[in-house]
Protein backbone atom coordinates (compact mmCIF):
# COMPACT_ATOMS: atom_id res chain seq x y z
CA UNK A 1 0.00 0.00 0.00
CA UNK A 2 1.81 3.18 -1.10
CA UNK A 3 2.67 5.17 1.86
CA UNK A 4 3.22 2.53 4.16
CA UNK A 5 7.01 1.59 5.23
CA UNK A 6 8.21 -1.27 6.84
CA UNK A 7 11.59 -1.23 9.24
CA UNK A 8 13.52 -1.86 6.17
CA UNK A 9 12.08 1.02 4.24
CA UNK A 10 10.05 -1.69 2.00
CA UNK A 11 5.90 -0.98 1.44
CA UNK A 12 3.31 -2.45 4.19
CA UNK A 13 -0.23 -3.37 3.61
CA UNK A 14 -3.31 -4.80 4.75
CA UNK A 15 -5.43 -7.84 3.94
CA UNK A 16 -8.90 -8.15 4.12
CA UNK A 17 -11.82 -11.16 4.11
CA UNK A 18 -14.71 -9.90 3.09
CA UNK A 19 -17.92 -11.63 5.21
CA UNK A 20 -21.10 -13.01 4.86
CA UNK A 21 -21.88 -10.40 7.70
CA UNK A 22 -20.60 -7.11 6.36
CA UNK A 23 -21.85 -5.38 9.07
CA UNK A 24 -19.64 -6.65 11.28
CA UNK A 25 -15.78 -5.77 10.94
CA UNK A 26 -13.03 -7.36 13.00
CA UNK A 27 -9.55 -5.45 13.13
CA UNK A 28 -6.94 -7.18 14.00
CA UNK A 29 -3.38 -5.48 14.70
CA UNK A 30 -0.55 -8.65 14.33
CA UNK A 31 2.32 -9.02 16.50
CA UNK A 32 6.07 -10.10 15.85
CA UNK A 33 8.22 -8.59 18.80
CA UNK A 34 9.83 -5.16 19.59
CA UNK A 35 12.77 -3.59 17.31
CA UNK A 36 14.78 -2.14 20.31
CA UNK A 37 18.61 -1.78 21.16
CA UNK A 38 20.64 -5.93 21.18
CA UNK A 39 17.11 -7.23 20.11
CA UNK A 40 17.55 -8.94 16.21
CA UNK A 41 14.48 -6.63 15.08
CA UNK A 42 13.11 -10.04 13.22
CA UNK A 43 9.88 -9.37 10.85
CA UNK A 44 11.32 -6.07 9.31
CA UNK A 45 9.06 -6.70 6.22
CA UNK A 46 5.87 -7.81 4.57
CA UNK A 47 6.10 -9.59 1.13
CA UNK A 48 5.04 -12.17 -0.58
CA UNK A 49 6.68 -14.63 1.50
CA UNK A 50 5.39 -12.96 4.81
CA UNK A 51 2.04 -12.70 2.89
CA UNK A 52 1.88 -16.91 1.98
CA UNK A 53 2.87 -17.52 5.61
CA UNK A 54 0.02 -15.89 7.19
CA UNK A 55 -2.48 -17.21 4.92
CA UNK A 56 -1.70 -20.70 5.67
CA UNK A 57 -0.59 -20.00 9.25
CA UNK A 58 -2.08 -17.52 11.21
CA UNK A 59 -4.86 -16.96 8.52
CA UNK A 60 -6.32 -20.47 9.17
CA UNK A 61 -6.70 -20.39 13.22
CA UNK A 62 -8.09 -18.68 16.16
CA UNK A 63 -10.93 -16.19 15.13
CA UNK A 64 -9.68 -16.40 11.58
CA UNK A 65 -10.99 -20.31 11.49
CA UNK A 66 -13.60 -20.05 9.14
CA UNK A 67 -14.54 -23.58 9.63
CA UNK A 68 -14.50 -23.37 12.76
CA UNK A 69 -18.56 -23.75 14.79
CA UNK A 70 -16.88 -22.15 17.65
CA UNK A 71 -15.57 -18.98 16.26
CA UNK A 72 -18.23 -16.10 16.91
CA UNK A 73 -16.71 -14.07 13.96
CA UNK A 74 -16.42 -16.15 11.61
CA UNK A 75 -18.88 -14.38 9.23
CA UNK A 76 -17.32 -11.31 9.83
CA UNK A 77 -15.71 -9.22 7.27
CA UNK A 78 -11.75 -9.31 8.62
CA UNK A 79 -9.01 -6.82 8.27
CA UNK A 80 -5.39 -8.10 8.99
CA UNK A 81 -3.27 -5.36 9.67
CA UNK A 82 0.61 -7.09 9.06
CA UNK A 83 3.25 -6.09 11.54
CA UNK A 84 6.79 -5.32 10.11
CA UNK A 85 7.24 -1.71 11.92
CA UNK A 86 9.24 -3.26 15.32
CA UNK A 87 7.39 -0.40 17.45
CA UNK A 88 4.12 -2.06 18.44
CA UNK A 89 2.61 -0.12 15.61
CA UNK A 90 2.83 3.17 17.52
CA UNK A 91 6.47 4.72 16.65
CA UNK A 92 7.19 7.71 14.36
CA UNK A 93 11.01 8.18 13.74
CA UNK A 94 13.24 7.52 10.36
CA UNK A 95 16.60 6.15 10.51
CA UNK A 96 17.17 5.00 14.11
CA UNK A 97 19.91 3.36 13.82
CA UNK A 98 19.98 -0.07 15.76
CA UNK A 99 20.65 -3.76 15.45
CA UNK A 100 23.60 -2.46 13.44
CA UNK A 101 21.62 -0.26 10.37
CA UNK A 102 19.13 2.28 9.90
CA UNK A 103 15.07 1.33 11.04
CA UNK A 104 12.38 2.84 10.23
CA UNK A 105 9.38 3.53 12.46
CA UNK A 106 5.78 4.20 11.20
CA UNK A 107 3.57 2.01 12.33
CA UNK A 108 0.94 4.63 13.72
CA UNK A 109 1.47 6.37 9.88
CA UNK A 110 0.85 2.95 8.61
CA UNK A 111 -2.64 1.95 10.51
CA UNK A 112 -3.46 5.86 9.97
CA UNK A 113 -3.48 5.05 6.04
CA UNK A 114 -4.82 1.49 6.60
CA UNK A 115 -8.00 3.22 8.52
CA UNK A 116 -8.47 6.08 6.16
CA UNK A 117 -8.07 3.35 3.31
CA UNK A 118 -11.17 1.32 4.42
CA UNK A 119 -13.28 4.22 6.03
CA UNK A 120 -15.75 4.42 3.12
CA UNK A 121 -16.49 0.93 2.30
CA UNK A 122 -16.23 -0.59 5.86
CA UNK A 123 -15.84 1.49 8.58
CA UNK A 124 -18.94 4.12 7.48
CA UNK A 125 -21.31 0.79 6.76
CA UNK A 126 -20.86 -1.52 9.64
CA UNK A 127 -22.37 -1.60 12.85
CA UNK A 128 -20.35 -3.30 14.92
CA UNK A 129 -16.31 -3.91 15.72
CA UNK A 130 -14.05 -6.08 17.09
CA UNK A 131 -10.70 -4.24 17.50
CA UNK A 132 -7.87 -6.36 18.61
CA UNK A 133 -4.29 -7.18 18.93
CA UNK A 134 -2.30 -9.76 19.97
CA UNK A 135 1.27 -9.79 21.69
CA UNK A 136 3.09 -6.75 20.09
CA UNK A 137 -0.52 -6.17 18.65
CA UNK A 138 -1.89 -6.13 22.20
CA UNK A 139 1.21 -3.37 22.83
CA UNK A 140 0.21 -1.63 19.53
CA UNK A 141 -3.62 -1.27 20.51
CA UNK A 142 -2.35 0.26 23.52
CA UNK A 143 0.11 2.83 21.78
CA UNK A 144 -3.20 3.63 19.14
CA UNK A 145 -6.15 2.81 20.90
CA UNK A 146 -7.02 6.48 20.49
CA UNK A 147 -6.51 6.83 16.81
CA UNK A 148 -8.64 4.10 16.35
CA UNK A 149 -11.59 4.63 18.69
CA UNK A 150 -11.24 8.53 17.61
CA UNK A 151 -12.02 7.70 14.13
CA UNK A 152 -14.73 5.24 14.92
CA UNK A 153 -16.44 7.36 16.78
CA UNK A 154 -16.05 10.75 14.07
CA UNK A 155 -17.37 7.85 11.69
CA UNK A 156 -20.51 7.26 13.78
CA UNK A 157 -21.69 10.97 14.40
CA UNK A 158 -21.86 10.78 10.73
CA UNK A 159 -25.27 9.77 9.02
CA UNK A 160 -24.30 5.86 9.71
CA UNK A 161 -25.53 3.28 11.49
CA UNK A 162 -25.40 3.27 15.20
CA UNK A 163 -21.28 1.23 16.22
CA UNK A 164 -20.93 -0.95 18.72
CA UNK A 165 -17.02 -0.42 19.63
CA UNK A 166 -15.57 -3.59 21.45
CA UNK A 167 -11.74 -4.09 22.15
CA UNK A 168 -9.64 -6.68 23.17
CA UNK A 169 -5.79 -7.13 24.16
CA UNK A 170 -4.66 -10.57 23.72
CA UNK A 171 -1.14 -11.60 25.84
CA UNK A 172 -0.25 -7.76 25.96
CA UNK A 173 -0.73 -5.33 28.79
CA UNK A 174 0.40 -2.09 29.97
CA UNK A 175 0.50 -1.75 33.25
CA UNK A 176 0.33 2.12 35.30
CA UNK A 177 2.22 0.60 38.23
CA UNK A 178 6.00 1.30 38.22
CA UNK A 179 7.17 -2.33 39.46
CA UNK A 180 5.86 -4.16 36.54
CA UNK A 181 6.23 -1.55 33.83
CA UNK A 182 9.43 0.48 34.78
CA UNK A 183 10.40 4.13 33.77
CA UNK A 184 13.39 3.10 32.57
CA UNK A 185 12.02 0.94 29.88
CA UNK A 186 9.35 3.34 28.52
CA UNK A 187 11.75 5.31 28.40
CA UNK A 188 13.92 2.68 26.21
CA UNK A 189 10.55 2.33 24.16
CA UNK A 190 10.35 6.16 23.37
CA UNK A 191 14.04 6.83 22.63
CA UNK A 192 14.07 3.85 19.97
CA UNK A 193 11.13 5.15 18.22
CA UNK A 194 10.27 8.54 18.95
CA UNK A 195 7.19 7.78 19.90
CA UNK A 196 3.98 5.72 21.52
CA UNK A 197 1.18 5.93 19.51
CA UNK A 198 -0.27 9.41 21.48
CA UNK A 199 2.90 9.82 23.96
CA UNK A 200 5.28 11.93 21.99
CA UNK A 201 8.76 11.04 23.46
CA UNK A 202 11.23 11.74 21.07
CA UNK A 203 12.73 14.52 23.56
CA UNK A 204 12.26 12.23 26.41
CA UNK A 205 15.08 10.64 28.24
CA UNK A 206 15.03 7.19 29.91
CA UNK A 207 13.18 7.21 32.76
CA UNK A 208 12.27 10.76 32.98
CA UNK A 209 8.52 12.03 32.89
CA UNK A 210 7.24 15.17 33.29
CA UNK A 211 3.93 14.40 34.60
CA UNK A 212 2.35 11.52 35.64
CA UNK A 213 -0.35 11.56 32.61
CA UNK A 214 3.24 10.99 30.26
CA UNK A 215 3.90 7.77 31.55
CA UNK A 216 3.28 5.37 29.26
CA UNK A 217 1.52 2.55 31.48
CA UNK A 218 -1.78 5.02 32.14
CA UNK A 219 -2.37 4.83 28.66
CA UNK A 220 -5.18 1.61 29.50
CA UNK A 221 -6.99 3.46 32.42
CA UNK A 222 -7.11 6.91 30.09
CA UNK A 223 -8.68 5.07 27.36
CA UNK A 224 -11.38 3.30 29.55
CA UNK A 225 -11.87 7.07 30.83
CA UNK A 226 -12.26 9.06 27.12
CA UNK A 227 -14.31 6.05 25.38
CA UNK A 228 -16.89 5.28 28.31
CA UNK A 229 -19.20 3.67 25.82
CA UNK A 230 -16.23 1.28 24.30
CA UNK A 231 -16.05 -2.38 26.07
CA UNK A 232 -12.60 -3.24 26.65
CA UNK A 233 -11.33 -6.85 27.70
CA UNK A 234 -8.03 -8.62 28.26
CA UNK A 235 -7.25 -12.29 27.89
CA UNK A 236 -3.43 -13.45 28.96
CA UNK A 237 -1.74 -16.41 30.56
CA UNK A 238 -1.58 -15.50 33.85
CA UNK A 239 2.56 -16.11 33.90
CA UNK A 240 3.10 -15.34 30.17
CA UNK A 241 6.89 -15.81 29.70
CA UNK A 242 6.96 -13.99 26.43
CA UNK A 243 5.38 -11.29 27.82
CA UNK A 244 7.20 -11.40 31.34
CA UNK A 245 10.65 -11.23 29.11
CA UNK A 246 9.09 -7.92 27.56
CA UNK A 247 9.06 -5.90 31.06
CA UNK A 248 12.04 -8.10 32.91
CA UNK A 249 14.72 -5.99 30.89
CA UNK A 250 13.38 -2.90 32.64
CA UNK A 251 14.83 -3.99 36.17
CA UNK A 252 18.53 -4.47 35.32
CA UNK A 253 19.26 -4.51 38.92
CA UNK A 254 17.12 -7.76 39.92
CA UNK A 255 19.30 -11.05 40.79
CA UNK A 256 20.65 -12.45 37.04
CA UNK A 257 19.30 -10.36 35.20
CA UNK A 258 20.93 -8.43 32.16
CA UNK A 259 19.56 -6.01 30.12
CA UNK A 260 17.74 -8.50 27.79
CA UNK A 261 18.20 -11.87 29.74
CA UNK A 262 15.42 -11.75 32.63
CA UNK A 263 11.77 -12.26 33.10
CA UNK A 264 9.26 -10.24 35.27
CA UNK A 265 8.88 -12.45 38.03
CA UNK A 266 5.78 -14.77 38.11
CA UNK A 267 4.60 -13.19 41.37
CA UNK A 268 4.85 -9.52 40.44
CA UNK A 269 2.91 -9.91 36.72
CA UNK A 270 -0.25 -11.91 38.32
CA UNK A 271 -0.15 -8.64 40.82
CA UNK A 272 0.04 -6.29 38.23
CA UNK A 273 -2.59 -8.08 36.10
CA UNK A 274 -5.13 -8.29 39.60
CA UNK A 275 -3.82 -4.39 40.41
CA UNK A 276 -5.28 -3.71 36.79
CA UNK A 277 -8.41 -5.17 37.01
CA UNK A 278 -9.21 -4.20 40.56
CA UNK A 279 -8.65 -0.35 39.19
CA UNK A 280 -10.76 -0.42 36.50
CA UNK A 281 -13.61 -2.24 39.14
CA UNK A 282 -13.03 0.50 41.03
CA UNK A 283 -13.24 3.35 38.08
CA UNK A 284 -16.06 1.36 37.17
CA UNK A 285 -14.63 1.37 34.05
CA UNK A 286 -16.29 -1.11 30.97
CA UNK A 287 -13.59 -3.96 31.33
CA UNK A 288 -13.33 -7.79 31.65
CA UNK A 289 -10.62 -9.40 31.87
CA UNK A 290 -9.68 -13.75 31.67
CA UNK A 291 -6.35 -14.87 33.53
CA UNK A 292 -5.65 -18.39 32.35
CA UNK A 293 -2.85 -20.51 34.50
CA UNK A 294 0.20 -21.02 32.69
CA UNK A 295 2.91 -19.07 30.88
CA UNK A 296 1.98 -19.98 27.27
CA UNK A 297 1.13 -16.64 24.78
CA UNK A 298 -1.40 -15.44 22.64
CA UNK A 299 -4.86 -16.96 21.50
CA UNK A 300 -6.65 -14.71 18.99
CA UNK A 301 -4.60 -16.54 16.08
CA UNK A 302 -3.80 -19.54 17.27
CA UNK A 303 -5.25 -23.29 18.37
CA UNK A 304 -5.16 -21.89 22.09
CA UNK A 305 -8.53 -20.41 21.56
CA UNK A 306 -10.55 -23.61 21.22
CA UNK A 307 -8.20 -25.71 23.69
CA UNK A 308 -7.64 -23.29 26.85
CA UNK A 309 -10.14 -22.75 29.72
CA UNK A 310 -10.64 -21.24 33.22
CA UNK A 311 -13.11 -22.42 35.54
CA UNK A 312 -15.34 -24.67 32.98
CA UNK A 313 -15.02 -21.45 30.07
CA UNK A 314 -13.39 -22.22 27.39
CA UNK A 315 -11.37 -18.64 26.06
CA UNK A 316 -13.65 -19.19 22.40
CA UNK A 317 -16.85 -19.18 24.65
CA UNK A 318 -15.78 -15.85 26.90
CA UNK A 319 -15.01 -14.30 23.37
CA UNK A 320 -18.49 -15.03 22.13
CA UNK A 321 -19.63 -13.70 25.46
CA UNK A 322 -17.58 -10.41 25.33
CA UNK A 323 -18.80 -9.84 22.16
CA UNK A 324 -22.30 -10.15 23.62
CA UNK A 325 -21.63 -8.04 26.69
CA UNK A 326 -22.31 -10.78 29.21
CA UNK A 327 -18.50 -12.00 29.88
CA UNK A 328 -17.42 -11.76 33.57
CA UNK A 329 -14.05 -11.46 35.25
CA UNK A 330 -12.09 -14.68 35.57
CA UNK A 331 -11.12 -16.60 37.14
CA UNK A 332 -13.90 -15.01 39.43
CA UNK A 333 -11.65 -14.79 42.82
CA UNK A 334 -9.36 -12.27 43.47
CA UNK A 335 -5.26 -13.15 43.86
CA UNK A 336 -3.45 -13.40 47.09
Amino acid sequence: MPGTVCMDGSESGYYIREGEEPQNVYLYLSGGGFCLPDLPCENDRFGEVERDEFLMGKGTRGLFALDSLSNPIRAWTQVFVPYCSGDAHGGNRADAFISGQPRQFFGAKNLALILDDIEEDHLQPAERFLIAGSSAGAFGLASTGNLILGQLRRVAEAPSPTKTVHVLFDSGVVFPQDDAFSPLLQGVFCAAWGRFGDKRCDAISPGVFGKETDRLGETLPWLFEQYPEVSFGLVTHDADLTVRRVFGPGFPEEPGCSDNGCALPEERFQAALYNLRDRAKLARSNFTTMYIPGDAHSFLAHDLLYTDSVDGVGVDKWVADFLEGKATHLPLGAKD
